[in-house]
């Protein structure tokens, strides 16, 4: 999910009180677009026709509230800024979601808020409301600052406010047995003036039971695919293969694994028993980036430990200073940068405890997550506060570096970064880690 969508990331308010005004317009006016016929159309224009759009569709909204600006847009919903009509001072973010979204996953999102919602920060909804097949969540405005804006001066101290806050709300959603699969910064808004937070956007969260429901592999009442004899069916090239070549010593590798066919063909021919695997079924819910290993690589028993996974990654952008840290294009090649952060042989003994096979040429050592955070800040902060050209320390000093952080962040990352999601850490057991002492 976007950014847009999931908490109004872009648009910094008045949060809900008496006191503060609504949001004014002026200062968004500056952006210019064009409409078909060709005519200059503001950003403030653009915001009353969007506005406009959604009083159209569910007209019982203008009974309650007045719909101010569209604060972002996402691929599952639409969120809006509006001030209650009985008291222009209360201002709340309406939630539109689109047409097509399936019912279920409608009544798991109002489910989730109206269980764990208002509840050691997790959003609370105040109502919905249902006009045909469009579904409108009322919720509390939160003002909040981008995660971008405030990641490069987050302090050590900060920072364990920052992730005990997170794993206060996510062992509140997990004692229900709830995995929210798209933990970001982006979905645990931070009001750094005020030190609230909160956790938004539960369109994909599942009950830990359903993630396993999906069969890993095709039904096995198919019995076109399932009862093939392999020696009779020939061999044919794939069209994109280029020309037949002796094995290689990756292909030897993948074939005494098993992962070959009995007939033993080489990587560029496919025959009756490869077009007969079962294919495989599995959620992939999450953002890129931030998804587990679990589910890149289509376990289909997926559990709570998604979100401690993700949580990790957000303690590592904050100790290395770089966000995103992980940028790959297809699963395949965010898992490869996986492995080559955690190694290759950790990474495939945590295949084998999903019940998967995996492997790995050439091996790939475990990176040292401690030397490299230091490094990466380092060379940041010499980037960002130094542009002339004096060569960069190889190996900086964390004992001396005055923005290192303590040993005890970086075993929270380790333990919250473990490949295997059987032996992670849980909620529970990271808000007793010592890296949170004394925090509240």
């Amino acid at each position: 999910m976007s950014e847009a969508e999931s908490g109004f990331d872009d648009t910094k308010g008045s949060t809900i009180g008496p006191s503060l005004a609504p949001l004014s317009f002026t200062s968004r006016c500056i952006k210019r677009s064009y409409n078909d016929s060709g005519t200059v159309v503001c950003a403030h224009q653009k915001a009353l026709n969007d506005t406009d759009h959604l009083t159209l569709q569910v007209p019982q909204i203008e009974d309650h509230f007045n719909v101010l600006s569209k604060l972002g847009e996402g691929t599952f919903s639409s969120v809006y800024l509006a001030s209650v009509k009985t008291d222009s001072s209360v201002m709340v973010a309406l939630k539109h979601i689109i047409p097509t979204s399936s019912t279920t996953r409608i009544e798991n999102e109002i489910r989730c808020l109206k269980i764990m919602g208002g509840k050691d920060n997790v959003i609370p909804i105040h109502a919905s409301l249902r006009f045909q097949d469009h579904t409108v969540l009322i919720l509390p405005y939160f003002s909040h600052d981008r995660f971008i804006d405030y990641l490069p001066t987050l302090t050590a101290e900060e920072t364990r406010q920052y992730m005990h806050a997170l794993f206060l709300a996510l062992r509140n959603v997990h004692m229900h047995h709830i995995i929210h699969r798209d933990i970001k910064p982006s979905n645990f808004l931070y009001h750094r003036a005020s030190k609230r937070f909160q956790l938004i956007d539960f369109g994909l969260a599942h009950h830990e039971s359903s993630s396993g429901n999906k069969s890993e592999t095709r039904s096995k009442g198919d019995s076109k695919l399932n009862n093939i004899h392999v020696a009779a069916e020939p061999l044919r090239k794939r069209k994109l293969s280029s020309k037949r070549s002796s094995r290689s010593t990756d292909e030897r590798a993948v074939s005494n694994s098993g992962l070959l066919c009995p007939t033993r063909h080489s990587m560029s021919e496919v025959c009756g028993f490869c077009l007969g695997r079962n294919g495989q079924v599995a959620a992939r819910a999450g953002t890129p980036g931030f998804r587990a290993p679990e589910v890149l690589l289509k376990c289909s028993h997926q559990t709570t430990a998604v979100d401690i996974w993700s949580a990790g990654v957000i303690l590592l952008c904050i100790l290395s200073q770089r966000y995103p840290f992980f940028r790959a294009q297809d699963d395949q090649s965010a898992l490869a940068q996986i492995i080559s952060l955690m190694g290759s042989k950790e990474c495939t003994k945590a295949a084998i405890a999903c019940g998967k096979e995996m492997v790995c040429c050439p091996d790939v050592p475990a990176a040292d997550l401690k030397c490299l955070c230091h490094a990466l800040r380092k060379s940041n902060q010499q980037t960002t506060s130094r542009p002339t050209k004096k060569k960069r320390p190889s190996s900086p000093d964390p004992e001396v570096d005055p923005d290192s952080f303590p040993s005890s962040a970086f075993d929270l990352l380790y333990k919250c970064l473990d490949v295997n999601p059987k032996t992670r850490l849980t909620a529970t057991l990271a808000l007793k880690h010592p890296f949170f002492e004394g925090v509240r």
